[in-house]
C-alpha cells in the first residue's frame, strides 16, 4: 500500500476535513511515496512514527513501515519520525543514544517534504499552517 491508498468513503472525507479547516496541502501523494519507499527499502533501523489527522486525532507511535501507516496520507496534518536511536549496552543505566538526522533530514530536502526537527523528533508536514502540537518544545535540549 502507497499514500494514495483509500476508499471512496475515506476520501471523501479527508478532502471535506481538510476543506472545512481551510488546509493548504504541503505535501502531495508522490512526496509521501517517495518517503514510504525509501523507508521500506532500508537495511537496519529505520525510524519510528506517529501522525496527526485532519479531524484531530494523534496515533500511537509505530514501527512497521508496512502496514500501520495512515492510508491515505491526504488526511495527515503531519507525521512526527523519532530520530533517535537507543542502544542498551549492557545493564548500563544510560543508554547510548545516536542520531540518525544525518540520513533522514537529507533525503526529506531531497523528496521536498517540509520539516523541522525538534528535539529527537523530525515533524514532516502534509497541510499547513505548520502546528507544533503534541511537541514538547525545548524537552531535552
Amino acid at each position: 500500500m502507497m499514500a494514495d491508498t483509500l476508499g471512496a468513503r475515506q476520501g471523501e472525507k479527508s478532502h471535506a476535513m481538510t476543506e472545512q479547516r481551510s488546509l493548504p496541502g504541503a505535501a502531495d501523494n508522490s512526496k509521501w511515496n517517495a518517503l514510504i519507499r525509501f523507508m521500506r527499502q532500508r537495511d537496519g533501523w529505520t525510524p519510528s512514527y506517529r501522525h496527526k489527522s485532519v479531524d484531530g486525532h494523534i496515533s500511537n507511535w509505530e514501527v512497521a513501515w508496512c502496514n500501520h501507516l495512515p492510508f491515505s496520507f491526504l488526511c495527515v496534518e503531519w507525521l512526527d519520525l523519532g530520530i533517535h536511536q537507543r542502544i542498551h549496552a549492557g545493564p548500563l543505566p544510560e543508554p547510548d543514544i545516536i542520531n540518525h538526522a544525518a540520513w533522514i533530514c537529507p533525503k526529506l530536502i531531497e523528496i521536498g517534504l517540509e520539516h523541522e526537527v525538534v528535539g529527537d523528533i523530525v515533524r514532516i508536514w502534509g497541510h499547513l499552517p505548520k502546528s507544533y502540537d503534541a511537541l514538547r518544545i525545548g524537552a531535552g535540549e
